[in-house]
């Protein structure tokens, strides 16, 4: 079966993988290269942990479409 030009199953792999993106800045604007960001899924508890990069960018990915709480440590 095809839908939107992909195969059915890939298409549900594109609907339920998600990605969350930011950055870590302090309060006078200066990226935090030592932090760490955690995403938990609000469903099941489970977590997922992304180091910042020089500039204080971080990618969590991949991740089940839903809600997630974010802090950063």
């Amino acid at each position: 079966v095809l839908l939107g030009g992909r195969p059915l199953a890939a298409q549900r792999a594109v609907e339920a993988a998600s990605t969350i993106r930011g950055q870590v800045l302090d309060p006078a604007g200066q990226p935090v290269v030592q932090a760490r960001v955690v995403a938990r899924d609000e469903r099941d508890g489970r977590e997922r942990t992304a180091a910042v990069d020089g500039e204080g960018r971080y990618v969590l990915r991949p991740l089940v479409a839903g809600r997630y709480t974010v802090r950063v440590r």
